[in-house]
């Protein structure tokens, strides 16, 4: 018998909301609605990583938190190198 798993568990699996899950599984035609519970198999969860990006917050920001990201990480390597 194989694992199964629900919206909360496939939710920290794949590191977003398990709000998140169902819209995903929707999309992608994957899981299965038993009442109000959606629940996935390993399969499942394999299709959704490779959909969901694990990203939270206002997606806005991503970009400029990735630009200052890039610009700390130099500015170390310019310190070690002097």
């Amino acid at each position: 018998m194989s694992t199964i798993y629900t919206s909360d568990t496939a939710g920290q699996i794949l590191g977003v909301c398990r709000d998140q899950v169902p819209r995903h599984a929707r999309r992608l035609g994957v899981g299965q609605r038993l009442g109000r519970v959606w629940i996935f198999t390993a399969s499942d969860i394999a299709a959704l990583r490779k959909s969901v990006k694990g990203r939270v917050g206002n997606p806005n920001f991503w970009k400029k938190d990735l630009e200052n990201k890039g610009k700390k990480e130099s500015q170390k390597n310019n310190r070690k190198n002097h």
